[in-house]
């Protein structure tokens, strides 16, 4: 009975409750007169609905692009799984390597992007922006229209941001090989020089670089492959970019890797890199003259080079060494010989020489082929054949370079008619410098010894006539007492 009596009365207490709110619906809304509108403005909020309503983030028709380009070549296994076989070399001798050691690198390797490139301000640009090709995961139709070295175009690309250095380079000798032609067109005649410009073009042309096969990759002579994972460098590499192509002579003396000789000082010692001496400026063809910046007469401007020893000798062993030509070092040597020789003649040792290259295309293949009949390594000082105000020295190491009255016979007879023009032991800076040499033990290591000279019977017989202004006919005398010194 107790429990129906409480259910009473809880029901009632909610009636009155109910009761209640009803009578002050009034106050609520305000006073509403008999016939009238509200006078108190009514703000309504909608209440949710029973089945809430679920909110969609607007998204795009298109997922998020993919570059297949990147997520490609920045994966290690998927090029392995698919690369082809390594290219091989664009020219093939006769077992006489005529580069460098080129580094080893398996073909995957050569196309592996770093992960970091797309963030770096080259690689913002995009790949196709470069290389062209196709965004598709399908490798083969990806690699449609696909341009492997981009920079060979500089304008189109790299001058976009590198105006001045393009407009330049076109006067750099790695880009024009004009010192190849200099030499070819002194022992050449009009009626025989195309088919020695089709000679270059197909034997020489595999050596002239573009800016990515300094900055970017190794060259493609060597077999190709990016040095840092496509990363742009702004010094060359000197053990994949400088040293590949300048390898069997200036590389292997500089770094020591001839046999039984010890590397250059300067590398041994100083650990100094190419371009610590070779500058961009002087790399990438720009005039070392002050007129192209701080303008004067037309005719003080200097004309492009022609040749590696044209124009002003940068760098030279002098710009780092000023006591040695100003006597105020104390050695007696550089007191008495000063200008009168090139410092090579007494700072260097044995370096390469080549003779007999002759020059083709293998027929089967369309590859350049070269056969070289020798090398062999000897160190002669001879007259400088160049003399000049920036080349003052009487007396300079002279160096074989590989040819002879037929090097280029496949494409043609006696295509050098005039020989015997240009001497066939040139003036020569071999970067194997060493502050003691055999030459600098005493006066007599070279007075009186014919050894260490270029003499006729060290000449062939064929290149007599061409090595007139270089063979030394007379040997400095021996030097007996100190007494006929200075």
């Amino acid at each position: 009975m107790l429990m129906h009596k409480l259910k009473f009365i809880l029901i009632l207490g909610l009636l009155a409750i109910i009761l209640s709110a009803c009578a002050k619906v009034g106050s609520f809304f305000g006073d509403i007169p008999q016939g009238g509108t509200p006078t108190r403005t009514i703000i309504v909020t909608p209440m949710p609905s029973a089945t809430p309503e679920i909110q969609v983030t607007p998204t795009s028709t298109k997922e998020a692009a993919i570059d297949y380009c990147v997520s490609c070549h920045t994966d290690k296994q998927k090029l392995i799984d698919s690369a082809g076989p390594d290219q091989p070399l664009t020219i093939l001798g006769n077992g006489v390597n005529l580069l460098g050691e080129v580094p080893k690198m398996e073909a995957w390797q050569k196309v592996l992007v770093d992960a970091e490139f797309p963030k770096s301000i080259h690689g913002l640009n995009g790949c196709v922006d470069c290389h062209k090709g196709v965004q598709s995961p399908d490798k083969s139709i990806a690699h449609t229209g696909i341009i492997p070295n981009p920079s060979r175009d500089p304008k189109a690309l790299c001058g976009k941001c590198h105006p001045d250095i393009v407009n330049s380079f076109p006067n750099s000798l790695h880009f024009n090989q004009a010192g190849f032609w200099n030499a070819l067109e002194k022992r050449s005649m009009p009626s025989t020089q195309d088919a020695l410009q089709q000679a270059l073009q197909a034997n020489c042309s595999s050596c002239h670089v573009s800016c990515g096969e300094c900055h970017v990759s190794q060259p493609n002579v060597t077999g190709g492959g990016f040095v840092q994972g496509h990363m742009f460098n702004r010094v060359p590499s000197m053990e994949h970019n400088c040293a590949v192509c300048h390898g069997s002579r200036v590389g292997n003396e500089y770094l020591g890797k001839n046999p039984g000789l010890p590397a250059d000082v300067h590398y041994e010692k100083g650990k100094m890199g190419c371009a610590v001496c070779h500058t961009g400026h002087d790399l990438h063809g720009q005039p070392a003259d002050c007129s192209k910046c701080h303008q004067g007469p037309k005719d003080a401007t200097l004309q492009p080079v022609d040749h590696r020893y044209g124009g002003v000798q940068a760098p030279s062993c002098e710009s780092c060494h000023p006591n040695v030509t100003t006597g105020q070092d104390g050695i007696l040597f550089h007191q008495m010989h000063g200008g009168n020789l090139s410092c090579q003649v007494c700072h260097s040792v044995a370096y390469n020489n080549c003779d007999g290259c002759h020059v083709a295309m293998d027929v089967k293949t369309n590859q350049a082929t070269f056969d070289l009949q020798k090398s062999y390594f000897t160190f002669l000082i001879g007259r400088n054949p160049i003399q000049s105000y920036e080349r003052p020295y009487s007396f300079v190491p002279v160096r074989h370079a590989p040819i002879v009255r037929d090097t280029f016979s496949f494409y043609g007879q006696d295509l050098l008619p005039r020989f015997d023009k240009v001497e066939t032991w040139t003036y020569a800076t071999p970067h194997n410098i060493q502050r003691k040499t055999p030459q600098t033990e005493t006066c007599n290591a070279c007075h009186g010894n014919p050894a260490f000279f270029l003499t006729a019977e060290k000449v062939a017989p064929d290149e007599l006539q061409a090595n007139q202004k270089v063979i030394i006919n007379t040997v400095p005398p021996v030097i007996s007492s100190a007494s006929q010194l200075p």
